[in-house]
């Protein structure tokens, strides 16, 4: 391959031999291991001439020039251009009014920027050189179900495109759309998309599909329109553009609630200090209030689960690892307590994270709760509901798996536990005229404590909470289930290392 070169003037032709003059660049060492794979053809590197700074200032004036500043240790780089002659007589009348004020710095540094003839660019934000958080990083979007709380990566179905793509008026009868679109589907698919699709997915098909009916009609001598195709295509596109957006949002939304929740252990807000003990997917912490009593703690996952009706099963077992681990130490007690679980599963559409308080009480209390609790949702909310207002998880076939299988996911529902006897849930109907503190309300009153214990209560300090998490947590170390499972990691470490001093 021949090297072109720009035509120049001899040197002595001309008085200005700077400009033209040209200068020898060599080849630099190229490492042994690259160059061994590289051959004896390519393994050196070759010389060459170039021209002057000041010529490939001029030949490359209206390029941008990039300048790398390593300076701030994260590879910030900085982009230049050539000035206009508007902006060379500014800055010339900016050096007359800097000599006139006899500021002499000014004038040498508007100087010097006149001489180099370039400028930074800055962004539209007023920031100079490239983003602010560097470059553009590709994220996968996640859409979610308000109504179960389910998140997964969002997938952009091709069905309308395929449909889009036919031009034969005949494949929008429902009947044949879904026999051709059978064809085209494995069974892998068809299960996959069951899956994602949601109540509003069915229903937007539906109103789809009348649409469409009403508007395939014929005319006077039995031939269809062709405008419908044109406008089937062009509804097909804004429904893919109004789908993307609708991704677009519910993702940022998933990234604002995973960033503002305190409970997840990646949140920039996760509260280490108040965690008891972890497990491998869920965890154990005290709360950051007083409480209703000193050892009232919770149980929840590492992962963002808005209820327990969305938990796969090994998560579940953890669960119940704890709730088993609870109620032997407080029943091994000094003082033989009782305890209950619960959980308040409202305003699923806001992706709450989830939780299980645990709170102990003394015997005598804790063998009337289930009459409490029982009593208080009979009266909850209204008196006619289109949900059973009372039910009996004791009824449940797999009694072990407590409320799920007896409420739908995606339900409002508030559940107790006592101990490890199933105990009783209510669907929410109207999560106005559920109280937020329903079981902390009951629990006080058994205990008759003062409603500050529980109706907006003061968040403790760092101490306090750190002091409290020690005290349960030298309590619980005897039943800690999670000790086991630590061991054995350590025990899997540590053969790993041995097997890789061997080798």
């Amino acid at each position: 391959m021949k090297r072109t070169y720009l035509f120049r003037r001899p040197k002595d032709d001309d008085d200005e031999e700077d400009f033209y003059s040209q200068e020898a660049v060599k080849a630099k060492p190229i490492d042994p291991h690259l160059a061994r794979n590289l051959g004896p053809t390519f393994a050196a590197g070759k010389d060459f001439v170039r021209a002057s700074q000041k010529s490939q200032n001029e030949f490359y004036g209206n390029q941008k020039i990039v300048e790398a500043s390593t300076s701030g240790g994260g590879g910030i780089e900085k982009q230049f251009r050539q000035m206009t002659h508007d902006e060379r007589n500014n800055l010339s009348a900016s050096i007359i009014k800097a000599e006139l004020k006899g500021d002499k710095e000014k004038v040498e540094k508007l100087k010097r920027r006149l001489e180099e003839g370039i400028i930074e660019i800055k962004s539209k934000n007023g920031e100079t050189g490239q983003e602010k958080n560097g470059e553009k990083k590709s994220v996968i979007l996640m859409e979610m179900d308000r109504k179960s709380g389910l998140t997964r990566p969002a997938v952009a179905s091709n069905k309308s495109n395929k449909m889009a793509d036919n031009s034969d008026n005949k494949q929008h009868i429902m009947g044949v759309i879904e026999k051709e679109y059978s064809k085209q589907s494995s069974l892998d698919d068809m299960l996959a998309e069951e899956k994602r699709t949601t109540a509003e997915d069915q229903l937007s098909m539906f109103n789809r599909a009348a649409e469409i009916f009403s508007q395939n009609r014929q005319d006077e001598e039995g031939f269809f329109d062709d405008t419908l195709d044109s406008r089937k295509k062009r509804k097909c596109d804004k429904a893919d553009s109004q789908k993307r957006q609708t991704m677009i949002k519910e993702h940022k939304f998933v990234e604002r609630t995973l960033d503002s929740c305190s409970k997840c252990i990646e949140s920039r807000l996760f509260e280490k200090h108040a965690v008891v003990a972890t497990g491998k997917k869920t965890y154990l912490s005290v709360i950051n209030w007083d409480g209703l009593s000193p050892e009232h703690c919770y149980i929840t996952t590492m992962e963002h689960y808005s209820s327990c009706l969305v938990l796969d099963e090994d998560v579940w077992e953890e669960i119940q690892f704890w709730m088993k681990s609870l109620v032997n130490m407080w029943r091994e007690d000094e003082e033989d307590q009782d305890c209950v679980f619960f959980e308040n599963a409202r305003d699923i559409h806001e992706q709450k994270h989830l939780s299980i308080e645990c709170v102990p009480l003394p015997r005598e209390i804790g063998d009337l709760s289930p009459i409490y609790f029982k009593k208080a949702i009979m009266e909850s909310e209204k008196e006619w509901s289109v949900n059973k207002k009372l039910i009996d998880l004791s009824k449940n076939p797999r009694q072990s798996q407590g409320v799920r299988g007896l409420v739908p996911k995606g339900f409002p529902y508030f559940a107790v536990y006592f101990g490890l006897q199933p105990g009783y849930a209510h669907v929410i109907e109207k999560e106005k005229n559920f109280p937020v503190n329903f079981a902390q309300e009951i629990i006080g009153g058994m205990l008759d404590l003062h409603y500050k214990h529980w109706k907006n209560p003061k968040k403790q300090s760092f101490n306090e909470i750190k002091i409290k998490r020690e005290q349960l947590r030298q309590k619980f170390s005897k039943y800690d289930w999670t000790e086991k499972n630590s061991t054995s990691l350590l025990d899997n470490e540590k053969e790993d290392e041995k097997e890789e001093e061997k080798n």
